[in-house]
């Protein structure tokens, strides 16, 4: 199966199962909780930070994110859950979400 097609399929499911924008706000709402407890822990270090990189992911939402995930695993030889992509190994991590009312 080529990996356009797994995307597909991927999709074909979460369509079928009902899975939709509340099941992606929940996702959002679990993610935002744990950087959440991140930031209650305090910092990782005790030094103060030189330089920050801000990396902005636009249309990165919490689906997209697990898609590339479970791609990018399953390319690696793995079933794709347990892989992390690069950023999410960075020390601080946000996810913010907006609304536009119409």
């Amino acid at each position: 199966m080529r990996a356009g097609s797994r995307i597909l399929v991927l999709v074909s499911v979460l369509a079928l199962t009902g899975q939709s924008a509340s099941a992606e706000l929940n996702d959002y709402q679990q993610a935002s909780a744990r950087v959440a407890a991140r930031a209650k822990a305090g910092p990782a270090t005790a030094h103060r930070a030189r330089n920050v990189i801000l990396f902005v992911g636009d249309g990165m939402g919490i689906s997209t994110i697990t898609a590339s995930r479970i791609l990018e695993g399953q390319r690696k030889g793995q079933s794709g859950e347990e892989n992390q992509l690069s950023f999410e190994e960075f020390l601080g991590l946000g996810a913010g979400q907006i609304q536009i009312p119409f």
